[in-house]
């Protein structure tokens, strides 16, 4: 069989690597190694910052509604708790939109989310009929544990006494005597 090479797949993916990195600075463009390196934590840096990308965006919008509902005498808060109640469903992209261009119709949303719900408050749930449940009485002259046996009388309970400090002992310790490594070259000239 005949002796494969691979000398043009590796310089058709060093191309594509330095095509890719393109405009980096230094041997980041010219030089396959450091042009990969720079490109990796370029995919990880885009990668993060398309989910920053989104957080900043709803951020944005979040303080163009809270500048316009300010205007007209209402916090951003309760604005969109007063929508949610008043059951409009409209999103903070659209909101915001509406903010700069049609603050007409922002007016009219900061006004039914003043009013509230246009329906009916429901009053919660009772129920008539309340369940007793009678938990079965234990006589007091004899506890059971759980494990169904009633307590042995030798087991007590200790008492509380205050402890005297403990007395140090007059005996030294004795500290364990460093041997000394004997060295390989020695212990081979043995043999």
């Amino acid at each position: 069989m005949a002796r494969v090479k691979r000398g043009m797949a590796a310089h058709a993916k060093h191309n594509k690597v330095l095509k890719l990195a393109k405009g980096f600075r230094g041997r980041s463009s010219k030089a396959f190694r450091p042009a990969l390196e720079r490109l990796e934590k370029a995919w990880q840096y885009a990668y993060r910052d398309r989910r920053n990308k989104k957080r900043n965006a709803r951020a944005l919008w979040i303080q163009r509604i809270n500048a316009a509902v300010r205007e007209l005498g209402m916090k951003y808060s309760t604005f969109m708790n007063g929508l949610k109640k008043a059951k409009v469903s409209v999103d903070r992209k659209i909101l915001a939109k509406l903010a700069v261009e049609n603050p007409e119709v922002l007016k009219t949303l900061v006004s039914k989310s003043k009013s509230g719900p246009s329906s009916k408050k429901i009053a919660p749930k009772t129920s008539s009929v309340e369940k007793k449940v009678e938990t079965p009485k234990v006589s007091s002259a004899v506890k059971k544990s759980p494990s169904g046996k009633a307590p042995s009388a030798s087991r007590k309970t200790p008492k509380m006494t205050a402890k005297k400090p403990a007395q140090k002992t007059a005996t030294a310790t004795k500290k364990p005597s460093a041997k000394k490594p004997v060295a390989k070259k020695a212990q081979a000239k043995k043999k």
